[in-house]
């Protein structure tokens, strides 16, 4: 009986302690609410994620879903958006493309495609027939696009398949995202959301949104 108790006692204790993402959706609401320059949607309701999801037949990964529900309905700068909200997102998505089906690229491909940037030439990636001979036709189907980096150039979160919850950049190149698209000779490890969201705020909106190292 007393190990009964005590092991509902432990549990109970555990529940009240934040997870990993409780603390680093909370860094972001802070860095949010110290950025003046920056005005954060209202959080989503649950009613609109669930619509979102329904309307194209997908389950946001946790990371962004939480982000939406928790923390802000996108960020907009001047006045513009710049990482999309739920109805961004709805007017943001190409026609051609559709994100309940499967995306293109598999955790080798990804792989594949990371290796080919890093040893690209001088001309960089979009010169480096090693690079573009990894690349898929068109629209790639089974993400959605969160932001806009100028010209023909995106963000997207993937959401179906092995690479699900990832992000990627799209457009004129597919390729995972990692911290050395941002600095120079950082990390080329693939992004998370919340890992993303800190070096592109930094390029692109010219703030600190660190959200923390996730937990191993």
């Amino acid at each position: 009986m007393l190990l009964v108790i005590e092991r509902e006692r432990a549990m109970g204790l555990a529940a009240l302690v934040p997870s990993g993402m409780d603390q680093r959706l909370a860094r972001l609401r802070v860095a949010i609410a110290a950025a003046p320059s920056i005005a954060a949607g209202p959080p989503a309701t649950p009613a609109d994620v669930a619509a979102f999801e329904a309307a194209y037949g997908i389950v946001l990964p946790d990371e962004a879903r939480r982000f939406f529900l928790e923390v802000a309905d996108g960020l907009r700068l001047d006045g513009e958006p710049m990482l999309y909200g739920l109805a961004d997102m709805r007017l943001a998505q190409p026609r051609s493309a559709a994100p309940a089906r499967p995306f293109p690229y598999a955790d080798p491909d990804a792989e594949a495609i990371r290796v080919a940037i890093a040893a690209a030439g001088a001309g960089g990636p979009l010169a480096d027939p090693r690079v573009m001979g990894l690349q898929r036709a068109g629209d790639p189907d089974g993400c959605l696009i969160l932001t806009c980096n100028g010209g023909n150039d995106f963000s997207a979160l993937v959401v179906t398949g092995a690479q699900r919850g990832v992000m990627w950049r799209t457009g004129e190149l597919d390729a995972p995202e990692c911290r050395a698209l941002y600095t120079p000779g950082a990390d080329d490890a693939p992004l998370g959301f919340l890992d993303w969201i800190g070096p592109w705020a930094a390029c692109f909106l010219g703030v600190e949104l660190d959200a923390g190292a996730s937990r191993s």
